[in-house]
């Protein structure tokens, strides 16, 4: 399976929603900056082709301290619940 992982910084996210007569479509488009290539990730990623779907997972490269907690420790948060009513 081809695959290109790369560190970057993300600049900036733009969604954008276009509502038809009879159907919609949403766009997202993610700019990066600061991305750390090598050469061998730059070869990797040229092997994707324009249209080509892609899987795509967005990570965070720093740890959180949700991340860090034994498993058997980790509870989701939770909203207030009179924020809800």
């Amino acid at each position: 399976m081809r695959k290109a992982d790369f560190q970057a910084r993300i600049k900036k996210i733009e969604i954008a929603n276009k509502v038809l007569t009879d159907s919609w479509s949403q766009t997202i488009r993610v700019q990066l900056d600061e991305i750390g290539l090598t050469n061998e990730n730059l070869l990797e990623l040229r092997q994707f082709k324009t249209n080509e779907q892609v899987k795509v997972v967005i990570e965070p490269v720093q740890l959180t301290l949700f991340d860090m907690m034994p498993a058997g420790n980790r509870k989701e948060p939770q909203a207030n619940a009179a924020t809800h009513r």
